[in-house]
């Protein structure tokens, strides 16, 4: 499998939030992500067009034994106040290969700023899990492979997190640790 730096991740996942930027907010617990159409996520060509949450893209006609490639869902959406001026929403996602194997996590964090909506936290990778998400910092766990290793067999994980910092009004990586042996 081949890796995707965190630049490129960086820059996709800011065109994946172009669309819900140009939505108008004063509270951004009142954002509807789960029925928004969302651009630009990473390799996905068409626009993900969120229904309750979910959407299913398809690869070839609804007559083929597996007419939904890859499913996305919203899994977790989740609101914290870092200061009290503050309040940043958290949307994890994952995709789904329901046509073969393989999934990927995706983190957006989202808050509303002059009465737009701004993003102001993406990471996004292969395996990736949301490990916790609190006011003062973000947890995430990101599997490892080393050469040899089986797609379905990685050799560890490792563990980033990241605070938030009151100076820049983002969440920034503070402790990553190195890849641990095991599952």
């Amino acid at each position: 499998m081949r890796a995707v730096s965190p630049a490129i991740i960086a820059l996709l996942l800011l065109a994946f939030t172009d669309n819900i930027a140009a939505q108008h907010c004063s509270d951004i617990a009142t954002v509807d992500f789960r029925n928004s159409t969302i651009t630009g996520v990473l390799d996905v060509d068409p626009p993900l067009r969120f229904h309750n949450g979910v959407f299913d893209e398809t690869n070839g006609p609804t007559t083929s034994p597996f007419p939904v490639e890859w499913r996305y869902e919203i899994i977790r959406d989740t609101t914290v106040r870092p200061d009290p001026e503050t309040a940043i929403r958290f949307i994890e996602m994952t995709k789904n290969h329901l046509a073969g194997t393989g999934s990927w996590g995706y983190l957006v964090g989202f808050r509303c700023s002059d009465g737009m909506v701004e993003n102001v936290f993406q990471q996004a990778d292969e395996g990736m899990r949301v490990v916790s998400i609190s006011p003062d910092t973000v947890q995430l766990r990101f599997v490892v492979w080393k050469p040899g290793d089986s797609h379905a067999s990685p050799s560890g994980v490792r563990d980033t997190w990241f605070s938030w910092s009151p100076s820049s009004h983002h969440y920034i990586e503070t402790n990553p640790t190195a890849p641990a042996d095991g599952h």
